[in-house]
């Protein structure tokens, strides 16, 4: 789950430092990178990697606190690493493709609203109705904002009229003045 999760992207370098390593070092010296490594099944060629297994590692460096990812041993800024991964069908807004320890049993204790919600997140259910209430929203604006055009340009094309009718108004006028000046 570290290796791809943002869940860890906001923890401090000691913290990190503790989540991946206990314990003293063989020379008893603090490591000096820190990595998670996980190997995936590409046989399918779910990923636009053509290797049937990808190697997905994310390290952490305790002395700078940066991180670093690479793909079979590429590295990636982590634009390129969630873009790639996205590509492949991999989301990061869906926080359920990991389930941690403990979450199956909790998920089997909800009851059958908790369950449903859950099931709605899941399906991505939820997402496409706050996104579809946003849109309607935003037709219901766009809508409000075409009357109030529709009802200034009449009031423009009223004033046009009127400004036509005394344009030729005085144009006759000033017609009329030219005659009588002869």
């Amino acid at each position: 789950m570290l290796v791809l999760s943002n869940k860890y992207t906001h923890i401090s370098a000691e913290e990190k430092k503790r989540l991946l390593y206990e314990g003293p070092s063989p020379d008893g010296a603090p490591p000096s990178i820190l990595s998670v490594e996980l190997l995936l099944d590409n046989s399918k060629g779910k990923m636009p990697i053509e290797k049937d297994s990808i190697s997905i590692r994310r390290t952490f460096n305790p002395a700078t606190g940066k991180d670093t990812f690479s793909i079979n041993g590429k590295q990636l800024s982590k634009l390129d690493f969630h873009q790639l991964l996205e590509s492949s069908g991999f989301s990061f807004k869906n926080p359920y493709y990991f389930i941690q320890q403990g979450g199956i049993t909790k998920i089997l204790n909800y009851n059958q609203v908790a369950f449903f919600t859950f099931i709605s997140e899941v399906a991505g259910t939820k997402v496409y109705e706050t996104k579809r209430k946003e849109s309607l929203e935003g037709l219901e604006e766009i809508k409000n904002k075409i009357q109030k055009l529709t009802y200034l340009l009449s009031k423009v094309d009223v004033h046009l009229r009127k400004l036509g009718k005394d344009a030729s108004q005085f144009k006759k006028y000033k017609e009329k003045e030219g005659q009588k000046k002869q």
